[in-house]
């Protein structure tokens, strides 16, 4: 980020839960579209380093999200 960290705009999106995740990655990609998204398990191993222009969006076994999506 050029502002030294901060984030302008949404960094959570807990309207998410409860969505499909392609439509929650959708949703997100719109309001940070130079941003990496990504849909992954529920289960996925990932790295612990913090991205600052990443969103994990974390679904069940039918596709939906099961917790808020957020920056990191």
């Amino acid at each position: 980020m050029a502002d030294g960290g901060e984030a302008t705009g949404p960094t959570r999106w807990p309207e998410c839960v409860g969505m499909k995740g392609e439509d929650a990655a959708q949703l997100i990609k719109e309001a940070r579209p130079d941003w990496q998204v990504s849909v992954l398990s529920q289960d996925a191993m990932v790295t612990m380093d913090f991205g600052f222009e990443r969103v994990r969006v974390f679904v069940d076994k039918d596709g939906i999200v099961t917790r808020a999506p957020h920056v990191g």
